[in-house]
């Protein structure tokens, strides 16, 4: 399976505006075991279709990716905004 290491989520710079309740996040992380990037290279993923925190599995438009540690920037956002990754869940 496709692994993320240092990984984070964002929000979908898109185009069009979109409604609040529409927002479309990515992910973003070093990516392991995908057969088109090398081992440790950073990439930024299609829309975010599904996300199941408890089991850190996620999946974009294009993959399917087991999510390993979180970005510690990343981590920092989520503390400092109140936030929790289950607020991504899909």
């Amino acid at each position: 399976m496709i692994k993320l290491e240092n990984w984070g989520i964002k929000q979908c710079e898109c185009v069009t505006p979109i409604a609040l309740e529409d927002k479309k996040y990515i992910l973003y992380g070093e990516v392991y075991n995908h057969p088109r990037f090398n081992n440790g290279e950073f990439v930024v993923t299609t829309k975010i279709k599904s996300f199941k925190h408890i089991k850190l599995i996620a999946k974009t438009m294009n993959n399917t990716y087991e999510l390993g540690f979180m970005n510690r920037e990343f981590g920092q956002y989520l503390t400092d905004n109140g936030k929790e990754i289950g607020d991504y869940e899909k």
